[in-house]
């Protein structure tokens, strides 16, 4: 490859894209469709209107971020508090099974009692 000065460089490689364009365009004429869509709609930052609107998207995406942080915190807190709970709620769900379980057997010799009763055992 020869030695280029700058200004030789930009028309080497300006020319090297035409050609490349030439040759796509031969090859893969879907391609390069794509790429002259692509580049008469403009690049995206160039429009300001399209700028302003990924700036707001930004801006939101921030402001979205820091409220679940909050969130984030606010029941990291909240569950820390109701673990201190834990103990009673444990001891609260086994004292109801052990009175209904109580109640049932309760309910259970009752009515053996009263059927003895009748069969006349009792």
């Amino acid at each position: 490859m020869m030695q280029l000065g700058a200004s030789e460089q930009g028309m080497y490689h300006g020319l090297e894209d035409q050609l490349l364009g030439i040759a796509v365009a031969k090859e893969r004429p879907d391609l390069e469709d794509e790429k002259n869509k692509l580049i008469i709609q403009g690049n995206i930052l160039e429009d300001e209107n399209a700028v302003d609107i990924l700036q707001s998207s930004k801006i939101l995406s921030d402001e979205i971020s820091e409220k679940q942080k909050i969130s984030d915190e606010t029941e990291a807190k909240i569950d820390e508090a109701r673990a201190g709970y834990k103990p009673v709620a444990h001891h609260s769900s086994l004292l109801y099974f052990v009175v209904r379980a109580y109640f049932a057997n309760w309910i259970l010799s009752l009515a053996g009692l009263q059927l003895c009763c009748l069969m006349g055992f009792a």
